[in-house]
């Protein structure tokens, strides 16, 4: 909505990866609940807000939670990347692998072509 304006996408800071913005989130949270948390003369101006010092603790402790499970999810995004590069590098040997092993059987089975046929190479007879 916001692609052709950089000055609101820099303010709404929506021009940084989507994994810099989420942890920016929620440490601009916990920024703010360790505020309140820490101050009370802050607290006591948001008390007519219905903002009270045990909504605070528990808004603290679901913004250290959900932390504590980022942490884990960008942990386990980072290693299933890393196992689909792993995986799609082993294909490409075993691929390699393959075309050399037809290569090589197909010299060698030169004067026998039918025998290909049992390494499932396809011969036309």
């Amino acid at each position: 909505m916001y692609k052709n304006q950089p000055d609101v996408l820099r303010n709404l800071q929506l021009n940084k990866p989507l994994l810099e913005r989420n942890a920016l989130v929620i440490d601009t949270m916990r920024l703010f609940y360790d505020m309140l948390h820490n101050n009370t003369e802050l607290l006591n101006a948001l008390q007519r807000l219905k903002i009270t010092t045990d909504h605070v603790n528990q808004q603290l402790a679901n913004v250290i939670n959900v932390q504590t499970v980022y942490a884990a999810y960008v942990q386990e995004k980072g290693e299933s990347q890393q196992a689909t590069q792993d995986k799609k590098k082993a294909f490409d040997e075993v691929s390699k692998w393959v075309s050399e092993f037809y290569s090589v059987a197909k010299i060698a089975l030169e004067d026998k072509p039918q025998l290909l046929e049992s390494i499932s190479k396809w011969v036309r007879s």
